[in-house]
C-alpha cells in the first residue's frame, strides 16, 4: 500500500521453500531482474512472466544456467508479444531450410541470405534457427547463436542503453 511509487508491503506469504543463488546463478538472477525492469511496464503484474521468472530462478544454480537463461528470454519475448518467428521465412512463409542461411531482423523475422557469411551478427544458419525454435541447445554453437539471436531480438525493447548486469559476466568472480 501507499500513495507514492515507494509502497509499503504489509504482508506476504511464502510460496515455497526459499533457496539461495550463488556465483554464476546469482549473476544470472541480476541479469534477469535488470532485463525485466527494462522491458516491463511499472505496476503491471504479468502473472505469466512472473511464473516463468520464478521457475527460471529455481533452475539457475545448475551447470546449464546459460540454457536456462535462453529459454527464459524466449518465453519472455513471447509473453511480451514479440515471439521469435524463426521456423518460417518472413516474406514467403516457406519453412526454414536447415541447409541455408538467414538474415534476422527484430519485429520482422528471417529472410534468406544468399551470401553465407556467418561472421555477420544478424546471419544464422537454418540449422541453428530450427534448433533454437525447438529449444535444442545441446551443441555449443547453437547455444552461442541463440545468445546472439536473443540480443538482437531484445535490442529494440532495450534501446541504446546497455544492460549493466552483462558486465558481471566479463569480470572474474573473486
Amino acid at each position: 500500500g501507499g500513495k507514492s511509487d515507494l509502497a509499503t508491503l504489509y504482508s506476504a506469504e511464502q510460496k515455497q521453500q526459499s533457496f539461495r543463488l550463488t556465483g554464476r546463478g546469482l549473476m544470472c538472477g541480476f541479469y534477469m531482474n535488470e532485463l525485466l525492469q527494462r522491458v516491463l511496464h511499472r505496476h503491471d503484474p504479468c502473472p505469466e512472466i512472473f511464473n516463468t521468472y520464478d521457475d527460471t530462478l529455481q533452475k539457475l544454480n545448475s551447470p546449464n544456467d546459460e540454457i536456462v537463461l535462453r529459454r527464459f528470454e524466449k518465453k519472455l519475448l513471447h509473453a511480451l508479444g514479440y515471439g521469435l518467428q524463426i521456423t518460417h521465412e518472413a516474406t514467403t512463409r516457406t519453412p526454414i531450410d536447415s541447409t541455408k542461411h538467414y538474415y534476422f531482423t527484430p519485429h520482422h523475422g528471417c529472410t534468406e541470405f544468399s551470401q553465407a557469411n556467418e561472421n555477420q551478427i544478424s546471419v544464422f544458419s537454418g540449422e541453428h534457427l530450427l534448433a533454437i525454435a525447438n529449444e535444442c541447445f545441446d551443441e555449443a554453437d547453437v547455444l552461442k547463436s541463440s545468445k546472439r539471436l536473443m540480443r538482437l531480438a531484445f535490442q529494440p525493447l532495450l534501446g541504446d542503453k546497455p544492460l549493466k548486469s552483462r558486465e558481471l559476466f566479463v569480470k572474474p568472480l573473486d
